[in-house]
């Protein structure tokens, strides 16, 4: 699944600069792979595993894949301004944001990772709660539902007083157990980098200052 979900935003990417004829093939049969294959529409999440027949390997809810999903493929449709492939995703998207935020969202205003086996398991991590302003964000902008842009506000504050490093600059890779920052964890490794968070910075700028 997280393989295929990077190579759906570098797709979208390029298309917007590059709209060649096989790239908007490829990109379209990638959006229909994450239709047809890899949501299960019963839950509304993802399957993030999955044999070479496309058979799940796991019962996992990752709620940071899930609801990044949720603006990147929509990001995609729009890419390709295809109406009526835009009015399939609409609702996809919804349904997709909506699912996490219900399940795994807290009232405090940060997302879970994951949960598998009915028990959440990770942790406080940074990065879904970058993908999820960018989700509440974009849900708002198609709905013009205010409970949304409420939701991106809360998890951005939520950010603000828990991971920014105003010390050293950068964000903590997630919380201990305890609620505190976890400084022992390196600003940058194999599975952390100023990606997600800078991502979320330039999606927002773009968004309101269209």
């Amino acid at each position: 699944m997280n393989t295929h979900l990077h190579v759906l935003e570098a797709y979208t990417l390029l298309y917007r600069v590059w709209p060649d004829s096989v790239l908007e093939k490829q990109l379209r049969n990638l959006i229909e792979i994450f239709l047809d294959k890899i949501i299960d529409r019963h839950r509304w999440h993802q399957r993030l595993f999955l044999t070479m027949t496309w058979e799940n390997l796991e019962e996992i809810d990752s709620y940071g894949h899930d609801i990044e999903l949720s603006w990147l493929i929509y990001e995609a449709a729009m890419a390709l301004k295809d109406a009526s492939l835009i009015e399939r995703i609409r609702p996809v998207t919804l349904r997709l944001a909506t699912t996490q935020m219900k399940e795994g969202w807290t009232q405090e205003g940060y997302l879970l990772y994951e949960r598998a086996e009915g028990e959440v398991r990770g942790g406080i991590e940074w990065w879904p709660q970058a993908e999820s302003v960018v989700a509440f964000f974009n849900v708002w902008e198609i709905t013009a539902d205010p409970a949304y842009l409420d939701a991106a506000v809360k998890t951005w504050e939520w950010i603000k007083t828990h991971l920014i490093d105003y010390e050293y600059g950068e964000w903590f890779g997630g919380l201990l157990p305890d609620g505190t920052p976890n400084r022992d964890r390196p600003k940058a490794d194999l599975w952390k980098c100023p990606y997600h968070n800078s991502r979320m910075g330039f999606e927002l700028f773009d968004r309101t200052h269209r």
